[in-house]
């Protein structure tokens, strides 16, 4: 089973790093993206997140065992269970849309938020901590019942958050239309597969329309 189980999350981990939305040569950036620095620089660093979130999920393919769970003897029949192991991004979105952005960290006081994604964030965090994340607030580095605030970084490169943040404030933000006949997704959608369309209006402001 254990075999069968990691083939499933390698896979899984395949078809959500496919999901990632191929960056163009060019991007359009609205100047919300970048006010306190140049577009160039706001390139570079949305471009470093998509790798990122690419290397996690490569690794998630060829390193199964590092997400703690080599011994499950579950079935992962959907993506909304794969999430529970390797929704890096999914994960994160929830974080920052349900915390408070400072000097560079997320920091999340919501106990119920924590009390839901405390399964999540313990699987994940080691991976995440393998890519540069930093996690403060945790209780002999996990989230138990005692953890009440979660403060979450990149140290490395504290404009990695930024930007995760920004993108996430976005994607939030966008406006459901009823006359358009594509599908709309769960908001989180379109940050999880880090769509550069994100960028092209204000922050805010941005119609789903803009995105498909």
């Amino acid at each position: 089973m254990d075999n069968v189980f990691n083939q499933q999350l390698g896979d899984w981990a395949m078809l959500k790093r496919n999901k990632l939305v191929s960056l163009p040569v060019k991007l359009v950036v609205h100047q919300d993206f970048y006010r306190d620095k140049t577009k160039e620089e706001f390139e570079i660093i949305f471009r470093e997140v998509w790798n990122l979130f690419h290397r996690m999920y490569t690794d998630a393919k060829e390193n199964p065992a590092d997400f703690g769970v080599a011994s499950n003897s579950k079935k992962i029949k959907n993506e909304r269970i794969a999430n529970n192991y390797i929704g890096f991004a999914e994960l994160m979105y929830e974080m920052l849309e349900n915390g408070d952005m400072s000097d560079g960290n997320i920091t999340v006081t919501n106990k119920n938020i924590i009390k839901q994604y405390k399964k999540a964030l313990n699987t994940m965090m080691p991976v995440l901590i393998k890519h540069g994340f930093h996690f403060d607030g945790l209780d002999n580095r996990k989230v138990t019942s005692k953890v009440s605030s979660i403060t979450i970084g990149y140290p490395s490169k504290p404009s990695i958050m930024g930007t995760l943040y920004l993108v996430a404030k976005q994607a939030s933000s966008l406006k459901p239309e009823t006359n358009i006949s594509k599908v709309v997704y769960y908001n989180g959608d379109y940050f999880a597969k880090w769509d550069y369309r994100l960028l092209i209006g204000p922050i805010g402001s941005l119609k789903t329309s803009m995105c498909m």
